[in-house]
């Protein structure tokens, strides 16, 4: 996936993400490698489950893991 977007700061922080362009994104691509490593990952590591839908610090944590 490749994007153009605006990110906003204040008083050095990020404050907003906007995404503005999709230059490349192959849904059938992304749709079958996420399936993939969601059912590699179910399969090899099950304390990762639910890694994809948990968008805390913790979750994003585990989908790295995940990758990795």
């Amino acid at each position: 996936m490749v994007w153009n977007e605006i990110i906003q700061f204040d008083n050095g922080k990020i404050i907003k993400i906007e995404r503005v362009k999709y230059l490349v994104f192959d849904v059938p691509k992304f749709l079958k490698n996420r399936d993939s490593l969601v059912a590699w990952a179910q399969e090899n590591h099950p304390e990762l489950t639910g890694f994809l839908y948990d968008q805390s610090e913790k979750g994003g944590l585990m989908y790295l893991k995940a990758i990795d």
